[in-house]
C-alpha cells in the first residue's frame, strides 16, 4: 500500500504510456493513472497530478490547472504607423513584463507568409503548384528531418494559394528549398523585419525567435499594399503653453512591388476564407491573415488585418511549455484576435477600396478605448 497519500494533494508523477483517455504513470514505485482530456505530454515526462482516490486498485490523478498563460496583442494603424495598442500580459500587477517588446517568441506558421513573398518575387502565382509530400533531408544536428504537416494529410501537387491557407508545412519547406535560403533573407531584410533567420530550411516553419511587435510590423507591409510604414508611438507632446515639445510625422516607402502584393494579399485572404482562420470570416469584413503554431503547441498566433488595422496576437508561458493537444494558433488566439476586431472595425465603414497612399492626418483612434 501507498502510504502518505492524500486526497486533494499534488505529486510529481512519471508518465509511461499513453492510453485513450489517460496516460499510464508511476508514482514512485507504484502504478497511477493521470486522466486527461487532451495529450500535451510525451512517456517519460513528469507532470503534476492531484490525486483524487483509488479506481481498480490504482491512484488516480487529474491535471493541475495552470494560471500562468500569458498574451500579448499589437494593433497598428496600417496607412499611417500609429501604435493603437500594446498588450503586454495578462495583468500588469502580476507581471509588468512587456511581451510585445522583451519576449522572443516563436512565430511557427505565421512566418511562413514571407517565404510565399520570397516566392512570388522570383516569379510564382498564387495558382503556381507545389509539390505536398513529405521529403527527408539530410544533415543537421539529428542527421535527417521530415517535416510532417499538422493534420498528417498530403495532397500531392498544390497551389500556393491553398497550400498558405491551410498551413501545409510540407510544401512549403519545398517552396523554400526552391527559392533559397538566401532569397527568404533578401526579403526580410527589404520589408524591414529584425529577426535573425537560420540558413536552414527550418525556416520555411518559423524556427526562429523575434519579438511579436516585429512580427506584426511585417504584416503592415502586406496590408499596405507593399508600403513599409514606420511606426509611430507617440504623435505629439505640447507643453502648458501649447509649444510643441515633440511631433512624429507618418512615413512609408515602397518595399515590394505593388503586383506581388496584390497576390501576397490574395495568399493571406485565403487563410480567412477557407483555410485556418476561417473562424475569422464572422467579421464579415474583408480580413487576411495567418495562423502560427509551434512545436509541441508551446505557442499560438494570429496575425491578420483590414486595410485599415493589424493587429497580432500571442499566447503561451514566458518558460516555454506546451499549451496542450491541438491548442492552436486558430483555437487558442484567433478568437481573442476576433473579439479585438470586433471592437475595432466598428471605427472604420467596410471599404473594398484599393489600397490608399496618402497620408491623411485622420484621427480614427483619437478615443480609442478597449
Amino acid at each position: 500500500a501507498v502510504t502518505g497519500v492524500a486526497r486533494g494533494e499534488i505529486y510529481y508523477l512519471l508518465l509511461t504510456e499513453r492510453m485513450r483517455k489517460a496516460y499510464r504513470a508511476f508514482l514512485g514505485y507504484h502504478d497511477a493513472y493521470l486522466e486527461v482530456d487532451t495529450f500535451p505530454f510525451r512517456p517519460g515526462d513528469v507532470a503534476k497530478g492531484i490525486y483524487v482516490g483509488k479506481r481498480k486498485g490504482l491512484m488516480v490523478f487529474l491535471p493541475v490547472k495552470t494560471k500562468n498563460v500569458e498574451g500579448a496583442l499589437v494593433a497598428m494603424d496600417v496607412k499611417r504607423g500609429y501604435v493603437l495598442a500594446l498588450v503586454g500580459g495578462r495583468d500588469f500587477k502580476n507581471s509588468p513584463f512587456n511581451r510585445c517588446f522583451s519576449s522572443n517568441i516563436q512565430p511557427g506558421s505565421a512566418f511562413k507568409p514571407f517565404v510565399y513573398l520570397a516566392a512570388l518575387k522570383k516569379g510564382y502565382t498564387p495558382d503556381s503548384v507545389v509539390l505536398d509530400l513529405p521529403k527527408t533531408y539530410r544533415g543537421g544536428l539529428q542527421g535527417s528531418w521530415t517535416p510532417r504537416n499538422y493534420d498528417g494529410q498530403y495532397d500531392g501537387e498544390i497551389s500556393l494559394k491553398d497550400a498558405l491557407a491551410f498551413s501545409k508545412n510540407a510544401a512549403t519547406v519545398r517552396l523554400l528549398e526552391d527559392v533559397g535560403i538566401e532569397g527568404l533573407l533578401r526579403t526580410v531584410r527589404e520589408v524591414g523585419l529584425e529577426a535573425n533567420v537560420p540558413r536552414n530550411l527550418a525556416a520555411a516553419l518559423g524556427g526562429l525567435n523575434l519579438s511579436l511587435f516585429e512580427l506584426t510590423k511585417g504584416f503592415t507591409v502586406f496590408a499596405s499594399g507593399g508600403l513599409k510604414v514606420k511606426p509611430v508611438f507617440v504623435r505629439k507632446i505640447v507643453d502648458q503653453k501649447g509649444r510643441v515639445i515633440e511631433e512624429n510625422w507618418p512615413s512609408k516607402e515602397r518595399v515590394i512591388d505593388e503586383r506581388i502584393a496584390v497576390m501576397m494579399d490574395v495568399l493571406l485572404r485565403a487563410s480567412v476564407q477557407y483555410g485556418t482562420a476561417k473562424a475569422a470570416s464572422v467579421l464579415g469584413a474583408t480580413i487576411s491573415g495567418k495562423t502560427g503554431t509551434t512545436d509541441g503547441y508551446c505557442d499560438a498566433l494570429f496575425v491578420g488585418y483590414s486595410k485599415e488595422i493589424c493587429v497580432g496576437v500571442w499566447v503561451g508561458f514566458d518558460k516555454r511549455q506546451s499549451l496542450g493537444e491541438k491548442e492552436s494558433g486558430a483555437r487558442v488566439a484567433l478568437p481573442i484576435w476576433i473579439d479585438f476586431m470586433a471592437f475595432a472595425l466598428k471605427r472604420y465603414p467596410p471599404t473594398e477600396a484599393p489600397y490608399d497612399d496618402s497620408l491623411t492626418d485622420a484621427e480614427p483612434f483619437k478615443d480609442f478605448v478597449y
